[in-house]
């Protein structure tokens, strides 16, 4: 393990232990200025998040996701954004909600916005 991935483990372990109320700040505090070490960590927090929320969508509306988005693939394209973007979804979406976070960390144009509630769940 490198001294990053250390470092993210130990980073995202003591977010982990903390309120989620109190995240924010704690991440500010951990990762200084390093912008790429703390949307790392929030991606990995958010994927915790998302695997919990994943047990509790129904079946039928999951499977009904994945065959609408199965034969979808731009990560070879997402690199060529130039302009500035900001990508939209819901946060309680399990089916895509990692998809925001890997197009953000491959291209510093994009800004995320994850909805709340469960706009987007089928």
């Amino acid at each position: 393990m490198s001294d990053r991935e250390s470092e993210i483990e130990r980073i995202c372990q003591a977010a982990l232990d903390c309120p989620p109320e109190e995240r924010a700040a704690l991440l500010l505090q951990l990762c200084g200025g390093d912008e790429s070490t703390r949307r790392e960590v929030e991606g990995l927090l958010a994927f915790e998040a998302t695997a919990d929320r994943f047990m509790e969508t129904p079946a039928q509306g999951y499977l009904g996701c994945c065959d609408a988005i199965r034969e979808l693939d731009y990560s070879r394209q997402l690199s060529e954004i130039r302009a500035p973007t900001l990508v939209i979804a819901g946060r309680e979406d399990a089916s895509t909600s990692l998809a925001p976070r890997m197009i953000g960390a491959s291209n510093p144009s994009v800004s995320i916005l994850m909805t709340s509630g469960r706009e987007n769940r089928g």
